[in-house]
């Protein structure tokens, strides 16, 4: 997860995390993970494509994806200083 976090901070705004964010990002995937799993059961997790890379752990790709979404809707994103 530090790796995954550290990678999507690269590529969502060409800087590596402060620590502060990087606990924060670490610590969003590890809750989502866990809530994704506990809501879907048995059942697939809503929002991971049928893709052979989101089959080892389907919540976790979901997870991974919703951290994304996030950093690509915040301010530092849209907004030029």
């Amino acid at each position: 997860p530090v790796r995954q976090v550290e990678a999507a901070w690269r590529l969502a705004w060409s800087r590596a995390p402060g620590e502060d964010e990087r606990v924060a990002a670490v610590n969003f995937l590890a809750t989502q993970r866990d809530a994704l799993r506990e809501r879907a059961g048995a059942g697939p997790v809503a929002g991971v494509p049928a893709h052979p890379l989101a089959q080892s752990d389907p919540a976790a790709a979901a997870a991974l994806a919703d951290l994304c979404h996030a950093l690509m809707n915040a301010n530092e994103f849209v907004y030029l200083d």
